[in-house]
Formats: structure tokens, sequence, C-alpha cells
């Protein structure tokens, strides 16, 4: 190697790596993340390397609870061919019903044992009358459930300005917002503009039922994890002008050996069962401090397009899965810090610049216009390393700090630079031969 070949190379790597420093902060601000798909790096990783992977977080257990075929069939509210007859909003008594499952468990439970909170994930709206404020027999029955003293908060969902719960003149419920043993939250899931859904909103804003004032409401995810976390300003930590990186994980399920009805994730501490699964079977210990969400996963449901090889997710998996990413990540994913990120890229890029051009002397010389096929050649072989090399400092970065490298903005950088000196000497050698 010589002196030249190193000094040329640390030239290219402090001009990537100045160029690095100006795009990296750009290529994570809200702006950039809306209307353009630099999500995908995060995306390859997750999808190859994250999903099927087995990790424990520091959370307490997750139960998933889904409305699915099982349980509609054996409640008569589907039919033979997978359609359910109850109309447009799902029987408010029967959501009662489960409630009152867990309420009888979690008495029999000493008071520190017990379930911390429930999310379900239904519209309440409006009344099951469809746009009747008045409270049909299915209505009464769930907010004679909901006005029950229990150990855990109940969290519901806030979708419009309008909720008939929200804004019921019943003081015993208001009470229980005020004490916030009711709790409505966001359940608002960004798309991106490839129509996937890869990122959660900590915040939305609706008008309060009662006070008709704009209320910024905190997604179902945070305010579960904020329930373990109450020492942490999540108004600030959540509220910076720019969302760093509020991308989600998605682990699949493992097959289970005893139950079609229950489905343990690759996040360890969540588990699926289908919301008639016997209460009974389940570990008791699996209620310690749980945070259990209950929602739809039935068949033609209202699904989200996500990035995993699942393909195509329940609302209620979507939110479990946010869930667990906030506990994994310890709130939301942090940028890894830029002095280093741009050390790291200085280092890698000089050593690069060197390993091409050495691998590049091997290559023969097969064409007329060499030095556009050498170039080309170069360019090829600098994509793949390059993407290698980044890809995995990014993995490693991912896994054992839980923060996030964007190794596509170092890589499109690295074939910048050197596309730059294809073209220039291109343009010297035929200005040469010219003169």
């Amino acid at each position: 190697m010589t002196k030249s070949k190193l000094t040329l190379s640390i030239i290219k790597a402090t001009i990537g790596t100045l160029l690095f420093i100006l795009i990296y902060n750009y290529a994570n601000i809200e702006l950039t993340k809306r209307y353009a798909q630099v999500d995908k790096p995060f995306d390859l990783l997750s999808k190859f390397f994250l999903e099927d992977n087995s990790v424990k977080t520091n959370s307490p257990r997750v139960m998933l609870f889904g409305i699915d075929n099982h349980y509609l069939k054996s409640q008569n509210l589907m039919d033979e061919d997978n359609e359910t007859n109850y109309g447009y909003i799902f029987p408010n008594d029967k959501i009662a019903q489960f409630i009152e499952k867990i309420d009888r468990l979690s008495e029999k439970l000493p008071k520190s044992k017990q379930p911390k909170a429930m999310f379900i994930d239904y519209d309440f709206s409006f009344t099951t009358a469809i746009y009747g404020k008045e409270p049909t027999r299915e209505d009464s029955i769930l907010l004679e459930v909901l006005k029950k003293p229990r150990a855990y908060a109940i969290l519901l969902p806030k979708t419009s300005k309008y909720n008939h719960i929200e804004s019921l003149a019943d003081s015993r419920v208001q009470e229980l917002i005020r004490s916030k043993k009711i709790v409505f939250v966001s359940v608002y899931l960004p798309y991106s503009k490839d129509s996937k859904t890869r990122r959660y909103i900590p915040y939305a804003s609706y008008r309060h039922s009662v006070t008709n004032q704009e209320h910024n409401y905190t997604s179902a995810s945070v305010e579960m994890w904020h329930l373990f976390n109450q020492e942490r300003n999540i108004s600030k930590e959540f509220r910076e002008q720019h969302v760093v990186e509020n991308n989600f994980i998605i682990k699949t399920y493992k097959e289970s050996l005893l139950s079609k009805y229950h489905k343990p994730s690759h996040w360890e501490m969540l588990d699926y069962y289908s919301a008639n699964y016997p209460l009974e079977d389940i570990d008791r210990d699996n209620f310690d401090n749980a945070l259990i969400l209950l929602g739809a996963m039935y068949d033609k449901d209202d699904i989200f397009e996500v990035t995993s090889s699942a393909s195509k997710l329940s609302g209620i998996e979507v939110h479990a899965n946010v869930l667990m990413t906030l506990f994994y990540f310890d709130g939301k994913l942090k940028q890894f810090d830029l002095y280093k990120s741009s050390f790291l890229v200085f280092v890698i890029f000089v050593m690069l610049f060197l390993f091409t051009d050495r691998v590049l002397r091997l290559l023969p010389t097969q064409s007329k216009i060499f030095l556009v096929n050498r170039g080309f050649s170069k360019l090829m072989i600098s994509l793949f390393i390059t993407s290698v090399v980044m890809g995995l400092l990014s993995l490693f970065i991912l896994l054992h700090y839980q923060q996030w490298f964007n190794w596509f903005v170092p890589v499109l950088l690295f074939e910048f630079v050197g596309a730059i000196e294809i073209i220039n000497r291109y343009i010297v050698k035929k200005f040469h031969r010219e003169d």
C-alpha cells in the first residue's frame, strides 16, 4: 500500500464523513420520515434478523386476548362462512363478561399480584344503537361493570371528539376518569407512503367530550409502558419537535405444542390467547402486574399492512408489538451518538476505500472502455461490501445498545464519493487523450 493511496483514501473518507454529519440527522427528522421511505433500512434488519429471535424484555407479562373466529363461533356471533352476525358494533355485554372474568380471577390474587391494566381495543364513540346517544341494554351492562371498584386501570380508545362513555353525566364514571381508573387513550397508527404501518404516534389530539377543549391523548402503548415508568416525563420524552425513531419491532409467534388457542410470542413476555381460553389454565404468576389487551383478531377484521413476514396484523397485535418495543428500548428508540457514528464511518470508509481498490486490481480488463467497466465493477463491489459491513454494524448497535444507526446513509455516501471519483477520472482521461 503506497502512501498516496492511503492519503487519497483518508481524503475521500473525510469528505464522506462530513457529508454524513450533514445528512444523518436530516434523515431522521419527522418530515423526511413521513414523506420518504427512509425506514427501509430498519425494515430490512427487523424482518431478516429480529422478528424470529426470542427476546426477554424488562416488562411484566403482557397477555393478548383475541376476539377471534374460535371465540365468535363459540358465542354464536359468526356463521359458517366466517361472517359476523352482530352488525357494526361488537356487543358490549360480551366485553363486560370478559372484564368480569378477569375481575373474578383478580380478586383471588394478593393485591400486589393483581393485573396492572386492561386495554380494550373497541370503539366506544357511540352506543350500540349506532349514532344513538342513549345507552342500550348492552351498553348499560358494560357501564355497570366499568363502575365496579378494581385494582387495575381500564384503558379505552379515544377516536373522535364524541365518546359516549367519556361524556356520561354519571358521577361515578367521571370520578373513575379523574382518578385514572378509566383512561382514554389514542389508538392512532400512521401509514407510510407505501401504505404500511411501521411507526407509532405517541399522542393524538382530540376535543374532550365534556370540556370541548383540545386535549392530547397518550397512545395506548405509551400509556401502558408509563404505568411502569412513572418517574419518566413522557410529555417531554415523547413530544420533541422531531421524533427521532418511533419504529416498532414485530415478532412472530412460536408454534404452540399445547393449544392452538394459545401462542407464545418471540417476545418472551407476550402471549396470545383466544378470548374464551380458560383463565384457570393460565399460570397465576402470569397475572402478576400483568398488562391485558383485548381486541378483534378474527378473519376479515380491519388489518394493518406491516413490514414483517407476517404481512398483515390486527390493530391489537400492532399495539402489543409497539408496547413490547417500548419496553425493549426503554422508551422510544434513540439515535446512536452522532460523534461515535462519525468516527466509525470515517474509519470504515478509509478501510473500505483501500480494500475495494485492492480488490479492483484483481479484475481483468475485458473492454475497450476499460475505465468505465473498471469503475462500474468497483461501484458494484463497494455497494455489496459497504452494505454488508454497515448493516452488520447497525445490527450490532441495535442488539447490544438498543440504539439506531441508520446504515443506509453511509452506504449511499460511500457510493456517491466513489462515483464522483470515477467520473473525475473518466473526464481527466478523456481530456488527456484529446490533448
